[in-house]
């Protein structure tokens, strides 16, 4: 006979409140973004894509650039535009391969610009962490990796419905 492990009321209300401080830090990062991106005279996704580039080991494309963030290669395109024109990057042609353009960070105007707007938040953050011992931080990290990935699977499963929505609308709107 098989035994069913009762989930306890305790523990249902624990995960709904793990659910409620996820989706709260994620709603209030949204806005520090907004501001910073605000301070920066960029949109939220130029500022995010920005932070793409800055953190990529090598320059990206803007293929590369797309699938890191989900958009459209026509979307990147503008984003690359308004990051160019606003100074933080420029655009780099492969010399093998003239096809393949890289976007390249100014790195130091960059870091000089946004570095001392996530001052204030780094040492918090890192004051809270390192509250925690070890073992704590690997499940920290365990379940920061577990949500990265669900995250990106729901983004890309939203895209794909919104595609096919817009996709509708145009079609409803072309005959």
């Amino acid at each position: 006979m098989k035994s069913m492990v009762k989930v306890s009321s305790k523990r249902k209300e624990r995960i709904q409140l793990l659910n409620y401080l996820a989706r709260d830090i994620s709603t209030k990062t949204i806005f520090f973004h907004q501001w910073i991106a605000n301070y920066l005279g960029l949109s939220e996704i130029d500022h995010k894509c920005l932070d793409v580039i800055l953190r990529s080991e090598k320059p990206l494309t803007g293929n590369q650039l797309a699938g890191e963030t989900s958009l459209t290669a026509g979307a990147i395109t503008g984003v690359v535009d308004r990051l160019e024109k606003a100074g933080y990057v420029y655009r780099q042609r492969d010399q093998q391969d003239r096809r393949l353009v890289y976007i390249v960070p100014f790195r130091e105007k960059a870091m000089m610009n946004i570095g001392p707007l996530f001052e204030i938040m780094q040492q918090s953050m890192d004051k809270i962490l390192s509250e925690y011992d070890d073992k704590k931080l690997e499940v920290i990290s365990d379940y920061l990796s577990k949500a990265l990935k669900a995250v990106e699977g729901a983004t890309i499963h939203v895209r794909s419905m919104a595609e096919s929505k817009r996709k509708q609308r145009s079609n409803n709107i072309n005959f």
